[in-house]
Parts: C-alpha cells; sequence; structure tokens
C-alpha cells in the first residue's frame, strides 16, 4: 500500500517540478528581434519588463558581435544605464526614430560595485542598444547612424 503512495507522490513531485521549470524559464525568457544597420544585423534580446531592464546583460560571460540587447522605452528621455553585474565590455548606443543620437564606446565592467559610474545620452533616446566592445567602431557605427527594426 506504501509504494502506491510513493508512486504517487513521485509523479506529483515530478508533475510540480516540470511546471515550475516552464513557468521560471518563461518568465525570464526574451523575445528576439533584429537591429539591421547598412553593414550589420544585429540579432537582440528585447528587454520589454522592468524586471529585465534592470538585468540588463548582467552575468552573461560572453557576447557575440552580432548579438546584443534591446532596450524599449514608451518615450524619449535621457535613459541612464550602469555596469552593475556586468562582467564584460560593451557599446551602448542610444536610438530614436530610426537613427543612433549617441555612443559610449568600450564602457568597462565595474571595478568596484559599490562606486559605479553611470551612462547617459546627450539627446532624448527611446531606445538602447547594448553590444559587444568594439562594435560601433568595427562597423563604423557614429551618431546619425540608420538601421531599422525587424522581427525574427
Amino acid at each position: 500500500m506504501w509504494r502506491k503512495y510513493f508512486i504517487f507522490f513521485a509523479i506529483i513531485f515530478a508533475g510540480l517540478s516540470i511546471a515550475f521549470s516552464f513557468f521560471e524559464r518563461s518568465k525570464n525568457s526574451y523575445k528576439k528581434i533584429a537591429v539591421v544597420f547598412p553593414n550589420i544585423t544585429v540579432t537582440a534580446d528585447v528587454a520589454e519588463t522592468q524586471e529585465q531592464k534592470i538585468k540588463g546583460l548582467a552575468g552573461k560571460t560572453v557576447l557575440k558581435e552580432n548579438e546584443g540587447m534591446l532596450f524599449l522605452y514608451d518615450k524619449p528621455d535621457y535613459h541612464t544605464f550602469w555596469m552593475k553585474g556586468m562582467l564584460i565590455p560593451i557599446d551602448i548606443l542610444w536610438i530614436k526614430d530610426g537613427y543612433v543620437v549617441d555612443i559610449a564606446e568600450n564602457v568597462p565592467p565595474p571595478n568596484d560595485e559599490d562606486d559605479l559610474p553611470l551612462y547617459k545620452p546627450k539627446e532624448p533616446a527611446s531606445e538602447v542598444l547594448e553590444v559587444s566592445t568594439g562594435f560601433a567602431r568595427k562597423y563604423s557605427i557614429t551618431i546619425g547612424e540608420s538601421y531599422t527594426l525587424s522581427a525574427l
């Protein structure tokens, strides 16, 4: 009799574990979008929720040159970024209305998590793209460069 109970509870436990795993994965999953520049297309994770925007690329140890993260905002503003939890250097591109409005190149990971520099654009932006360090220079991305977004 105890064997039937054991099997029953094992099945229930396994089912709950699987359901929780799917819930956690879907909660942290990102939509993907193509950010198309004249010289390269970046496949970007889209940070839409506040939780996703706060986490950003923190904890990532590798970022391929055609990968990035796109932060979407409801309205243009001076969206400020920090490098909390970052392990790799990046380029940050602030963009609005189809054009790059500012760039911070080779932004290093922090030396001290208690004293984080802030990175802010010179002009309001409605989107921010984080890409691998050296990306802007390698692909000649400058202020005023055009881009488009395309569904994947």
